[in-house]
């Protein structure tokens, strides 16, 4: 599903399956404005910006049957050279754990964390992006394909697409900037 309105960032999100009506709630579609304060905050926490070419991914842990979803640590693996983390230099991909609405330099996922719970950028654009999760003790993660424990009739397959970010200027066009978003369930052990 992709969603995309003037002034906003452009939204892909991960692939999902429908076995009877769903109610999702709200989707979140970031502002322009939003999304340039988000890369500013960047900087100021010694992160190198977003390459345009490059892809960003925002990921939400979903606690299901977990008491917790903080303390859990998250990467992507899309193949591409430059995935191994911060072992591989300049090219790896940058991840940043939110704490409350912002980013930060905390080093796992935060206890009852808003949405996105980590942003994972400068990821080589396609499909085939695995995310990696540790969990928090005493929980598991789902694999794929698994049921959204808040809508039992939409199931994540877990197939993810990235694209490049593009043009990060408040005044470019729709569609000019893209951000992809996938969900992690997380179970009790």
């Amino acid at each position: 599903m992709r969603v995309a309105k003037p002034g906003y960032t452009s939204l892909l999100e991960q692939e999902w399956q429908l076995a009877g009506d769903a109610d999702r709630a709200k989707t979140i579609l970031p502002d322009r404005q939003a999304t340039e304060l988000l890369v500013q905050s960047l900087s100021g926490l010694g992160k190198p910006p977003p390459n345009p070419a490059k892809g960003a991914l925002g990921i939400g842990l979903l606690k299901g049957a977990c008491p917790t979803e903080g303390g859990a640590t998250v990467r992507v693996d899309t193949g591409a050279a430059g995935d191994a983390g911060a072992d591989a230099g300049a090219n790896a991909n940058i991840v940043v754990y939110f704490k409350g609405l912002l980013p930060s330099n905390e080093t796992t996922t935060q206890a009852d964390a808003v949405t996105p719970t980590v942003m994972i950028y400068n990821i080589a654009p396609g499909e085939g992006i695995e995310v990696m999760v540790i969990p928090p003790p005493d929980c598991k993660v789902e694999p794929f394909p698994v049921a959204d424990p808040a809508a039992p009739n939409i199931t994540y397959t877990g197939k993810i697409k990235v694209e490049p970010i593009g043009d990060l200027r408040p005044d470019a066009g729709t569609g000019a900037n893209v951000t992809s978003f996938a969900r992690v369930v997380l179970s009790k052990k």
